[in-house]
């Protein structure tokens, strides 16, 4: 594929609700835990469920403690071996038939194309790398090999996408811009772009 053509024009995708057909970490949790564990530990954290929905309690919170909750001690290659499988056996069906045709098209021009997302990394790193797009996402922090149960960093949702965006790309580089998003989350780096897509499920 022809460098310069890349460089023209960049292409900025949320993951959730903007490429799929439901939440890929809830789906990820469900593949990866089993129906009973699963339920069982959201019963556990549900008052803070509550406050979640209602915007008492932060994203990066609810994602830090659900990672907690569930993967908190396990190692790095259990967690990418549940993250591989679910990338080949689950993701591609939950990833909505025209947002795959549009993402096809911005490849098959040579476009850059890259998601940037508030869930973790690792099972989306296949289903990218096989497409050739880049992938910017919330990471986990890990020590000795192992899960803390924490957020290394910051979620990648709102400001921050702007901010990982930024230190990336060098925007004055693309003649042209497209962003495609569903969420208040997206708005900042909706407002990056020059073409915006806005709840992509309409178009």
């Amino acid at each position: 594929m022809n460098n310069t053509r890349e460089k023209k024009v960049l292409v900025l995708f949320d993951f959730d609700g903007t490429i799929t057909k439901k939440d890929s970490f809830v789906d990820f949790l469900l593949f990866g835990l089993g129906i009973t564990r699963f339920f069982l530990g959201f019963l556990l954290i549900s008052p803070m469920i509550f406050l979640y929905f209602v915007k008492l309690f932060p994203n990066w919170k609810m994602k830090e403690l659900t990672i907690s909750l569930f993967f908190k001690g396990i190692s790095l290659e259990d967690l990418k071996d549940i993250c591989r499988r679910y990338g080949r056996e689950k993701l591609a069906g939950i990833v909505r038939t025209n947002a795959q045709e549009r993402i096809n098209w911005h490849l098959e021009k040579g476009h850059a194309v890259v998601i940037i997302t508030a869930t973790i990394e690792y099972y989306l790193n296949e289903w990218c790398q096989k497409q050739n797009i880049k992938l910017i996402a919330t990471k986990i922090q890990i020590k000795n090999g192992k899960i803390t149960g924490k957020i290394n960093g910051k979620i990648c949702y709102g400001k921050e996408k702007v901010r990982r965006i930024k230190e990336k790309y060098d925007l004055h580089k693309y003649k042209k811009i497209y962003a495609y998003g569903d969420s208040q989350g997206d708005i900042p780096m909706l407002n990056l772009a020059n073409i915006r897509y806005y709840d992509w499920k309409k178009y």
